[in-house]
């Protein structure tokens, strides 16, 4: 049988295919606004993004491939001379999956080994790998079966734009979404959203079977019959209400028995295990907040968002959401406690200027801790005088460190009150 299935791959249509979908999704790995190889989740997910947007690729080659027949007038060469009556299409079926399967792999290796140089050793996530693998062969079974029932060669671009059409309205993070663009440490796929996507792959690859296919005045007989066509029927409703049902394909990580990995400095800076590869920039931020403790009331200790316990500082760590995002999620938590909550009418200064003047602390606290300006297309948050802010910046640290430490000084002494007198 293995002898038959080699022969099966090596007359297949797919293996030109197969440089084009390995390349398409090794571009939407690498190609993406985001560096993914520091935390294992962001790269199985990033996988599943590649793969999801290559489905439209392994439809087009699955349909073609499920028009053999109307084409050639023999779907396998050991279709009449197998065991059983379906031992053909069987083959059939199986070199399609091995070859789609392929690209895959190739691509989930190169990740692997890329996110092992930047974080040490490590595995990616099953969940994201059995999701993606779930999608791409149930694609095939979509673009096989259609291929089957309809002998036109339009077969291949209806096929196509069916798909795009699907990853259009169902984006990552849909209950009915084929990929998963979130792939935060501190979340895990659910279950049954990974568990119903595999089911309707197993109905799609069976109705590639059993499907009637015609050509010319020949129709294929369904060997299995309509029972197996009910059950699938059946399998799918259950599928597709199971993702209807549970909402957004994510769910939070349980943290309770988590050993976080911190910083080796004062002010500890802890993640998840597998977001190592953070870790020397996150160290870099650090060593800087421990200077700026000197001006400033910082925490002891912060803890990414979704591991963090009760009373502890947090901030968000996920590729996607950029550096600058991470110390302004450090940078809130400074002088938290420090300012009045009592506005006084004898405060020196009027309100506007006691709170520009704090919106202008606040967004320095990000800078020092980023150690410059934010990157291009970055440096959101409250509004603030940046022209004073460059010049600032620009200053020796000392001079910063003055400068902040006596409008801090200033600016916690007292609150003056707003035109509502609050």
């Amino acid at each position: 049988m293995r002898r038959a299935l080699w022969i099966e791959v090596r007359r297949s249509s797919l293996l030109w295919w197969l440089p084009l979908i390995l390349g398409f999704q090794l571009v939407m790995l690498f190609f993406r606004s985001y560096q993914w190889e520091f935390a294992w989740s962001e790269a199985s997910a990033a996988i599943g993004v590649a793969a999801g947007i290559s489905a439209p690729l392994v439809a087009a080659a699955a349909a073609w491939e499920g028009t053999r027949w109307h084409r050639s007038g023999d779907l396998s060469v050991f279709h009449h001379h197998a065991r059983f009556a379906g031992a053909g299409y069987l083959l059939h079926l199986q070199s399609i999956l091995l070859l789609v399967t392929v690209p895959l792999s190739a691509t989930g290796l190169i990740a692997w080994a890329v996110t092992v140089s930047a974080s040490g050793f490590g595995l990616l996530w099953p969940s994201y790998l059995v999701f993606a693998l779930a999608v791409q062969w149930g694609i095939a079974g979509f673009g096989y079966t259609i291929g089957r029932l309809v002998g036109t060669r339009l077969v291949v671009p209806a096929a196509v734009l069916i798909v795009m059409l699907g990853l259009m309205l169902l984006p990552g993070g849909h209950p009915f979404a084929m990929m998963s663009i979130n792939g935060a440490s501190g979340m895990t796929l659910l279950p049954q959203a990974v568990t119903a996507r595999v089911a309707i792959a197993a109905v799609l690859l069976a109705l590639g079977l059993l499907v009637v296919g015609k050509h010319g005045d020949v129709w294929v007989r369904r060997w299995p019959g309509w029972s197996l066509v009910a059950a699938g029927t059946v399998v799918m409703i259950v599928a597709a209400q199971t993702m209807a049902t549970g909402g957004p394909i994510h769910r939070p990580r349980d943290a309770a028995d988590i050993t976080p990995l911190c910083t080796r400095t004062a002010v500890e800076i802890c993640v998840w295990p597998d977001q190592a590869g953070f870790l020397p920039e996150l160290t870099g931020y650090a060593h800087r907040l421990e200077t700026l403790s000197t001006v400033a009331d910082v925490p002891d200790r912060y803890e990414e968002a979704n591991l963090a316990h009760d009373d502890v500082a947090t901030f968000t760590l996920q590729s996607s959401t950029g550096s600058w995002i991470r110390v302004t999620g450090l940078a809130f938590w400074i002088d938290a406690d420090r300012y009045p909550t009592e506005c006084s009418p004898d405060a020196g200064l009027d309100f506007a200027t006691w709170a520009s003047q704090s919106q202008q602390l606040t967004v320095w606290y990000s800078h020092w801790i980023f150690g410059g300006p934010p990157p291009p297309g970055n440096g959101g948050g409250p509004p603030y005088d940046r022209a004073a802010m460059a010049e600032l910046i620009a200053q020796p640290e000392r001079a910063q460190l003055a400068w902040a430490g006596e409008t801090r000084d200033r600016l916690v002494a007292v609150r003056p009150c707003d035109a509502d007198g609050d």
